[in-house]
């Protein structure tokens, strides 16, 4: 996502929240013991010099549970679907959520998130597998539509993750390798959309 895009819609979502904001409907909202189910989705586009163009769609379920009004716990996991064969992946994690008005049809939140993933990239002369590890904080906007069904916006703001990668080139003269990746990231270049229903 470029960055024209990317101020665009978050022009569009704070004009969305000021007039949300307005709104003093308390029914709305979240309350200790509220349980919900949620369903995100990230896209990412590869174009280069060496490989194929590749678009990927990463879908994320999640489940969580309030064991306050602000604050949420959850176990979130992802699932990579590409437009090629060559590449597969998934991960598992925790997070918490901090939600700052959680009695308002719109709402403000931050995450941390804890992950594991595991990725498989796979051509004829050339394949490596990647575990990783990594701590995400991210921001989010939260608005109700219904009584129990939300749409939300979701940025990561900063992430770590170590990496581990097992190379194979199928090459005798470029063995097999391993070695360790350490990567910071920061910025809001990875928007997730999503909803959340609660029960």
């Amino acid at each position: 996502m470029n960055m024209k895009t990317f101020y665009s819609l978050l022009i569009i979502l704070v004009a969305f929240s000021m007039t949300a904001y307005s709104q003093e409907d308390t029914s709305y909202g979240f309350d200790k013991g509220d349980f919900y189910f949620s369903g995100a989705f990230k896209y990412s586009s590869l174009i280069s010099d060496q490989f194929y163009p590749d678009n990927e769609l990463f879908v994320e379920p999640s489940a969580g549970y309030f064991i306050t009004d602000n604050i949420s716990l959850g176990v979130q996991s992802e699932f990579l679907l590409s437009n090629t064969d060559n590449y597969e992946g998934f991960g598992v994690g925790v997070n918490g959520r901090y939600f700052f008005m959680p009695k308002k049809r719109f709402n403000v939140f931050t995450e941390l998130a804890l992950d594991y993933s595991n990725t498989k990239t796979n051509f004829r002369t050339f394949n490596d597998k990647t575990e990783a590890y990594s701590a995400t904080f991210s921001t989010g906007l939260n608005y109700f539509i219904t009584k129990n069904l939300s749409l939300f916006a979701k940025f990561e703001i900063l992430d770590y993750s170590y990496s581990q990668i097992d190379t194979n080139t199928n090459n005798f003269f470029n063995p097999p390798r391993n070695y360790d990746d350490h990567k910071i990231r920061i910025g809001p270049e990875n928007l997730h959309l999503g909803v959340i229903y609660k029960f």
